[in-house]
């Protein structure tokens, strides 16, 4: 287990988005070390589901940000997921939700080597341009919210901030828990396995 700032150090300088989640939204971070140098960082935060949190509070998490320096064994990512995973597990996590986005050219390779379950895509959505990158629109939701108890100015400029469609994003689940609460989760949602997305397929 590592702390925001340290996870920061990774993913800031390899992950595509370039950018940590809100720091109240992150539940666990993970690093991997190489002789006490940080080679890999991952982040899980609460799930951007909503009905996860009303459903299964605490017992969800998503895998938000993940990333490793460029001098890591290729497998690296796979050791830290796993590893992690063994972690959830004692905290009481029953699943674990990932999403790839397309925009980026990812359809979830590393998901697919650590047994993740493909369940199809999301709905298309939109990203918002504020502070000089794209953030979702949970994320503008929450800015929105606090500009409520600040100045009208903060309110006008997240009223007109451009903005861009993105297509759905692939979705995994991983589910953690006992026999009895994997299904009981994927039914609940109606999460069915099917075939991995092949990059010649999709690009």
């Amino acid at each position: 287990l590592i702390d925001f700032k340290t996870a920061e150090t990774i993913i800031l300088d390899y992950e595509w988005i370039g950018t940590m989640p809100l720091p109240r939204s992150c539940r666990y971070m993970f690093g991997i070390y190489f002789e006490g140098v940080l080679g890999g960082a991952l982040v899980y935060v609460e799930p951007s589901t909503r009905q996860f949190l009303a459903d299964y509070p605490r017992k969800v998490v998503q895998l938000n940000r993940g990333a490793t320096a460029h001098w890591t064994p290729r497998n690296t990512v796979s050791r830290m997921i796993g590893q992690s995973v063994r972690h959830l597990r004692r905290e009481g996590v029953i699943a674990i939700i990932a999403y790839c986005t397309p925009e980026a050219g990812e359809i979830g390779e590393i998901y697919q080597a650590t047994n993740f379950m493909y369940t199809g895509t999301t709905a298309p959505s939109k990203s918002y341009y504020l502070d000089n990158h794209w953030v979702s629109e949970r994320t503008l939701a929450d800015k929105i919210k606090w500009a409520r108890t600040r100045s009208e100015a903060w309110q006008v400029k997240f009223a007109t901030l451009p903005s861009r469609r993105l297509s759905g994003k692939f979705r995994y689940v991983l589910p953690i828990g006992t026999k009895r609460e994997n299904a009981e989760f994927l039914q609940r949602f109606g999460y069915q396995s099917l075939p991995y997305p092949k990059r010649a397929e999709r690009y």
